[in-house]
Parts: structure tokens; C-alpha cells; sequence
């Protein structure tokens, strides 16, 4: 088995894995500390079954570049749009916001096998000095009404600082399970 490759030898497009998660208790946040490097310009991260404690949105703020520091100020813009199976339109969107926002209403906490949020997400020039890092993504989630909800979301933090990371977090309670793994897009 071949146990490492030389990114010089990887195509266009090819996966590496950065990092994953799994969440199995109450924790408050999953984070992505110094994630993001030089190495990579774009970032894939997968998430499967992120269910919160309670009813909640799940939100995603970027680290500074000392690696725990939050990038908390109001610059963040995001967008959702999607339906639920009942055929309604859900929406949201931040402008000069302190974080992105998924799940608008909140996610259902109380189903074990239905609930939660799942979806991938990309990253754009995350680690740049020049660009504001970007975010793109599709998702389903079932929605505190027991409907499911798909949903496309792009955001930004507009700014040219390094980010090194992020987090997901709920917006009350605490995440209950979750599994995530972030790879890096081969240019």
C-alpha cells in the first residue's frame, strides 16, 4: 500500500485529507485549527449527521492567523435558498454579519436518525492575503418543523487576513454528534 504520494504527483482535482472529526458527546464546538496552510487553495469539508443539542442553527466562523483567535467582527455575508418537502421556500442571508448562518429556524434535535445537518462545502482561498475567503456549499437538514429542507449557501469574511481554520458551532446548546472530514483540492 502506498502510504504517501508527492502532491507533484497527484492530478488535477484529487483529494487530500486534512483532517476529520467525530463527535459522540456534548461538545460545544467542532473546530478546524490550523487547517488551512499555503499548501492548498481550495478546501473541501464533508459533513454527515451534525445534530445539536437543541433546536438550533449551526454557524461557522473562521480562525485568525495565531490559530484560535475568532474573526467575530461584522463581516461576514452569506446567502441560503432552498425548499422543504412541503414545497416552501426557506431563505437567509447576512450582510456585515458576525458569522455564517446554516439551518435558518434550527435543525430538529430530537431524532437520533433524521436530524441534524449534512452536506459538503467548499472553501476558496481560505489561507490568502489577497482574497476574502469564500465558502460555497449544498446541504440538507430536517428543520424544527420535521420537514427536510435542501439548500444551497455561499458566504464570505470579506477581509484579506490569513484565516488559518474554522469552527461550527450551534446557536444554543451544544452539538451532540457529528462527522466531518476536511480535504484539501489538489490544483
Amino acid at each position: 500500500a502506498i502510504k504517501f504520494v508527492q502532491q507533484s504527483n497527484l492530478g488535477s482535482g484529487s483529494l487530500v485529507k486534512i483532517v476529520e472529526k467525530t463527535v459522540s458527546s456534548n461538545v460545544s464546538e467542532v473546530t478546524f485549527q490550523n487547517a488551512f496552510t499555503s499548501t492548498y487553495r481550495k478546501y473541501l469539508l464533508v459533513v454527515s449527521m451534525l445534530i445539536p443539542s437543541s433546536d438550533a442553527t449551526i454557524n461557522l466562523r473562521f480562525y485568525q492567523s495565531d490559530g484560535t483567535s475568532e474573526y467575530s467582527g461584522g463581516y461576514y455575508n452569506f446567502v441560503s435558498a432552498g425548499r422543504d418537502n412541503g414545497g416552501n421556500f426557506e431563505s437567509d442571508q447576512g450582510n456585515g454579519d458576525s458569522k455564517i448562518v446554516f439551518c435558518t429556524g434550527g435543525t430538529d434535535a430530537d431524532s437520533a436518525s433524521d436530524g441534524g445537518m449534512s452536506g459538503a462545502f467548499y472553501f476558496l482561498e481560505p489561507y490568502s492575503s489577497e482574497f476574502s475567503a469564500r465558502m460555497t456549499g449544498t446541504y440538507q437538514w430536517r428543520n424544527a418543523s420535521n420537514e427536510y429542507v435542501a439548500q444551497y449557501i455561499a458566504g464570505k469574511y470579506s477581509g484579506t487576513a490569513v484565516r488559518t481554520g474554522f469552527k461550527l458551532y450551534p446557536g444554543s446548546g451544544n452539538i451532540t454528534k457529528c462527522y466531518a472530514t476536511l480535504y484539501g483540492v489538489v490544483n
